[in-house]
């Protein structure tokens, strides 16, 4: 790890007892100018270390970050976005009581209205609640979950789509949900993967790092024993790619070269499946979808997704 001068020991013994296992001890894995990212020495849960306040991270999510999020997707990026939902179908079936936390400009939060569901909405940004109320006509609740003194035992399905690898303190927020879940209730979502092949490729460069935004960064590992600790118990969980186009993975490898061969970065922004077949290069590129199926099942995709239910049901 090539160390960043502006961070030290310091920095991580300031950070506390780690919130899965409760020891102290932290071992720096990438160190970037923003921040340092860390891995617990006893149970491997990593996090990001910096100098941001808890009012200096809710003010990260203003009225651009609520924007950037997907308001309509189309294509296989849509499909993407929507799994957790059709694992709520699959699972908790319409017309129950469905909450979603962090739900950016409303996409998706609005086709589980559609489908049939009871539906409730929070998200820290205002603005982005009003651009959700203005897009759809549904309510958005905001504040922090932990704030809001949400009803117990009330939701039969909770989804958390790229919600939980935001969190400060992640077992407060876990044993939230538990709290108002209903018994047997389940809770659906996605995080970023960094147990993913992609992140060991990229390293500091992880699209998905996302810092200072990510505050936590989970392998399957990590994230059943968190959701155990809070009362949650793993029924599912998968791994696949995120998006269909600009983070393809054989593009990174063939950077990797090109940076080793004092090249610049070739443009990453493009589609696999529109790639046309001309010389054995392109014949590869065009099989990355392939690739990525592959790696799902191998359990090295970008994402994972999950299903975990309330213990005690």
């Amino acid at each position: 790890m090539d160390r960043d001068p502006s961070w030290s020991m310091a920095d991580l013994s300031a950070m506390g007892p780690c919130p899965l296992c409760g020891n102290n001890g932290l071992k720096p894995i990438y160190s970037r100018r923003e921040a340092l990212v860390a891995q617990c020495r006893t149970c491997g849960l990593v996090r990001t270390v910096d100098h941001i306040s808890r009012p200096g991270l809710k003010k990260l999510y203003d009225a651009d970050y609520a924007l950037a999020q997907p308001f309509n997707p189309q294509g296989r990026y849509h499909e993407i976005l929507e799994r957790p939902l059709n694992l709520a179908l699959e699972y908790v079936p319409p017309p129950a009581r469905f909450l979603e936390i962090g739900v950016g400009q409303g996409w998706l939060f609005k086709k589980a209205r559609e489908a049939g569901y009871r539906t409730t909405g929070v998200d820290l940004s205002e603005p982005g609640a009003e651009q959700v109320h203005k897009n759809s006509g549904l309510q958005v609740l905001v504040g922090e979950l932990t704030d809001l003194d949400l009803p117990r035992a009330h939701w039969d399905a909770v989804l958390i789509r790229h919600t939980l690898e935001h969190i400060p303190e992640p077992l407060d927020f876990l044993q939230e949900i538990n709290r108002i879940m209903v018994p047997g209730g389940h809770l659906l979502g996605v995080v970023p993967n960094f147990g993913s092949l992609k992140r060991r490729l990229d390293g500091p460069e992880w699209f998905f790092l996302t810092l200072p935004h990510h505050r936590f960064h989970y392998t399957s590992k990590t994230l059943t024993a968190i959701f155990a600790k809070a009362g949650l118990e793993m029924v599912y969980t998968h791994t696949g790619e995120h998006m269909a186009n600009h983070r393809a993975l054989f593009q990174v490898v063939l950077n990797k070269v090109r940076k080793l061969a004092g090249r610049g970065p070739a443009p990453v922004d493009y589609d696999p499946a529109e790639v046309e077949i001309n010389s054995p290069v392109t014949w590869v590129l065009a099989q990355e979808y392939h690739l990525h199926r592959l790696l799902a099942r191998w359990g090295l995709g970008e994402e994972l997704v999950f299903v975990a239910q309330k213990k005690g049901s």
